[in-house]
C-alpha cells in the first residue's frame, strides 16, 4: 500500500533469525538453515502473506539496519545494539512505529538493551520473530508478524498506543525488559514471570492499558538515544560447592566494573567466608556487584535470610525482580551513562518498568576514627523518593566496633533528631532501636522513618550511647525500598 493512501506507517527492520532462515541448499529442503539475505526474505514475505497490512490501510517498508547484517540472534551483541537504536532514531519521525524482526534465542536481551537506550520513546518499538521460518507451512510466523504490524500501527483501530518496546510472540504481548525465552519449540516462546501480560493476541488483539508506559510529552521529552554501553561487565551463576579461587579469578580483573552474581532462593548465598570476603574486596575496589536470583519468579530480599544478610552488610545491591536479560542491559547501560556512585543507585531505580520496586541508597559517614559516644548524620534521599511509597527501611552500620567496655556497652538509634539535641532517653519515640554488645549490624527503621522524615529534608539518624561508653564504624547505609512510581 502506497504511503498517500495509507493510515498508519510502519518500519520492518530484518535483523535475521529463524523467521528468516532460508536452506543452505536452494533445492534441498532438508539442508542446515542460514539467515536469508533482505532481498530472500522480502521474496518470502510476499509469497507468504500477500496482502499484509492491506485490510487494516498499513504500509509498511522492509529495512536492514548498517551494521546489523541478517544474522542468527547468538551472534548479536551490544554493537549490533547500539546501530538498531542509531537507525530508529534516524527514522523516528517518518514512521508511526518500529517492528523488529529478530530470532528468539537473544530476543529479550536485545528487548531489554533498547529499552534502556531508547530514551523519552513515544512510539511502539514491537519485537517479533518466530519458531518455524516464514517459509515453512506451518510457520507461525505470519501471525506474529500481522500482530506486530498492527500494534506499531496504533493509529490504525482501537489497538492502543504502546510507547514502549514490547515483545509480540504467540498469544502474548509482553514488555521487552521483562520477557524472557521459555521455550525452544512452543509457539508461545516467551513469558513474563514478575509482570502481567500486556496483551493477548486472539482473534482480537486486546491490549491492559492500565500496564502501559506513559507516553511522554515530546515537547517537554524529546525522544534521544543512549550510545554508549559499558562491556566490562560479567554474569556469574552461584553453585553449590563452589570454588573460592574460580570466583576470585573472575572478580580479580582491574578492567571488570560489574558483575551480576545469580544467586538462590531470594538472594542467598553458601555461608563461606572466603566467597563473601571476595564479594566483599571486589566491592571496596569499586566494582558494582548486583544480586539477582536463579528463579524464575520473584524477588531478592537480601537480609531476609541469615545467609543473605552478609550481602547486604559489605554493600551488594539487590536486583529486586529483575530479569537476567535486564539485569545485565541495565548494568550495562547504567555504567556507561553515569559515574559507579550514581551507577549504582540508578540501577537501583526502575528506569523503563523493568522492576516493580525502587531502592534509595543512602551513606552516612563513618565513626572509624576512633571510638565516640554519640554520632549525628544527615542525607538527602535523590529527588524520585517519595515516603508514602515507603515499604522498608533497612539501616546497615558496617564494621561496628564497641569500646574497651565491650561487655556492657550499648547504645540507641535515633532517627529524625536535630543536630543539636541532647542525649536522648531509650523510651523517646524517635528511638528505633538500642543495641548491645555484640550488636547486630542491620536494624529495620521503617516506622520512624515514616513518623519522623519528610521527602524534602535530610533525613537525620543519631547514634547515641550512655555516658562513658563508646563505639566506631566505617559507614551507615540506609536503604529505602518503595514501590515504583509506575507500578
Amino acid at each position: 500500500m502506497s504511503p498517500e493512501s495509507a493510515d498508519a506507517s510502519v518500519l520492518l527492520l530484518y535483523t535475521g533469525g529463524t523467521i528468516g532462515m532460508t536452506p543452505e541448499r536452494t533445492n534441498d529442503l532438508a539442508s542446515p538453515l542460514r539467515p536469508g539475505s533482505r532481498d530472500e526474505f522480502a521474496a518470502n514475505l510476499t509469497r507468504m502473506v500477500p496482502r499484509l497490512g492491506q485490510r487494516d490501510r498499513i504500509h509498511w517498508e522492509l529495512h536492514t539496519c548498517p551494521g546489523v547484517p541478517p544474522a542468527d540472534s547468538s551472534d548479536i551483541d551490544a554493537d549490533h545494539w547500539i546501530e538498531m537504536a542509531r537507525y530508529i532514531r534516524d527514522q523516528y519521525d517518518r514512521w508511526d512505529g518500529f517492528v523488529i524482526l529478530h530470532g528468539s534465542d537473544t530476543m529479550a536481551y536485545t528487548a531489554s538493551a533498547l529499552s534502556f537506550l531508547l530514551k523519552n520513546l513515544a512510539k511502539p518499538v514491537v519485537l517479533t520473530g518466530s519458531q518455524l521460518p516464514l517459509i515453512d507451512e506451518r510457520t507461525d510466523a505470519c501471525s506474529n508478524l500481522a500482530n506486530a504490524i498492527r500494534i506499531a500501527a496504533h493509529k490504525q483501530g482501537d489497538v492502543p498506543l504502546v510507547p514502549e518496546v514490547v515483545i509480540c510472540f504467540g498469544q502474548f504481548l509482553l514488555r521487552g525488559n521483562r520477557a524472557r525465552k521459555a521455550s525452544t519449540s512452543n509457539f508461545t516462546g516467551f513469558t513474563s514471570p514478575n509482570h502481567p501480560a500486556l496483551g493477548h493476541l486472539g482473534e482480537r488483539i486486546e491490549i491492559d492499558r492500565r500496564l502501559i508506559r506513559r507516553a511522554p510529552d515530546p515537547d517537554l521529552e524529546p525522544f534521544t538515544i543512549d550510545e554508549v554501553l559499558e562491556r566490562d561487565v560479567i554474569d556469574f551463576t552461584l553453585f553449590p560447592g563452589l570454588p573460592v579461587k574460580r570466583l576470585q579469578a573472575l572478580l580479580a580483573d582491574d578492567s571488570l566494573r560489574g558483575c551480576i552474581i545469580r544467586t538462590f532462593g531470594a538472594g542467598n548465598v553458601m555461608n563461606d567466608p572466603g566467597i563473601i570476603g571476595e564479594l566483599d574486596s571486589a566491592i571496596r575496589a569499586g566494582k558494582i556487584i548486583l544480586n539477582i536470583t536463579q528463579c524464575s519468579q520473584g524477588f531478592v530480599e537480601m537480609g531476609l535470610y541469615q545467609s543473605s544478610s552478609r550481602l547486604l552488610e559489605i554493600g551488594v545491591i539487590s536486583g529486586l525482580d529483575l530479569t537476567p536479560e535486564a539485569a545485565l542491559a541495565k548494568m550495562l547501560w547504567a555504567l556507561a551513562s553515569y559515574g559507579p556512585d550514581e551507577a549504582r543507585e540508578q540501577i537501583q531505580i526502575n528506569q523503563r518498568g523493568e522492576q516493580s520496586k525502587d531502592i534509595f541508597e543512602l551513606r552516612y559517614r563513618g565513626a572509624d576514627s576512633g571510638p565516640t559516644g554519640r554520632v549525628h548524620a544527615s542525607a538527602q534521599p535523590s529527588g524520585q523518593y517519595r515516603k508514602e511509597r515507603l515499604i522498608r527501611a533497612i539501616l546497615r552500620i558496617a564494621d561496628l566496633r564497641f569500646g574497651d567496655s565491650e561487655a556492657a556497652s550499648e547504645f540507641a538509634v535515633f532517627v529524625g533528631l536535630q543536630a543539636r539535641s541532647t542525649q536522648r532517653s531509650r523510651d523517646d519515640r524517635h528511638c528505633a532501636a538500642v543495641l548491645k554488645a555484640p550488636a547486630r549490624e542491620i536494624i529495620d527503621i521503617t516506622e520512624r522513618i515514616r513518623e519522623f522524615t519528610s521527602d524534602t529534608h535530610e533525613i537525620a539518624i543519631t547514634l547515641d550511647s550512655d555516658p562513658g561508653q563508646a563505639f566506631s564504624f566505617s559507614a551507615m547505609y540506609l536503604m529505602l525500598i518503595c514501590e515504583s512510581n509506575e507500578e
